[in-house]
């Protein structure tokens, strides 16, 4: 089932706001996405240019993995009783 929200995106008739630093990387992968459905080449410079600004979208909508972080009063012990604390 496609997302009702998506499925009017992709209608075209819903305004997107975004923030500017989201610009150049659709512009990029835009026109390769384009040039591919039209059969066109294009300057080597856009192909490296789109894959470049599609590997920093990700990194900046990646979020870490939360760091594992464990009682400090059992620090340094080999085992640790739950009954005792």
């Amino acid at each position: 089932m496609i997302d009702p929200a998506l499925d009017e995106l992709a209608a075209g008739n819903t305004t997107v706001a975004l923030d500017d630093h989201y610009k150049e990387p659709l512009v990029f992968n835009l026109a390769v996405a384009l040039a591919s459905e039209a059969h066109k080449k294009l300057p080597e410079e856009v192909y490296l240019r789109a894959t470049d600004l599609e590997a920093w979208l990700l990194r900046l909508n990646t979020t870490a993995p939360p760091a594992y972080e464990y009682d400090r009063a059992i620090r340094g012990q080999d085992t640790y009783d739950i009954n005792q604390g």
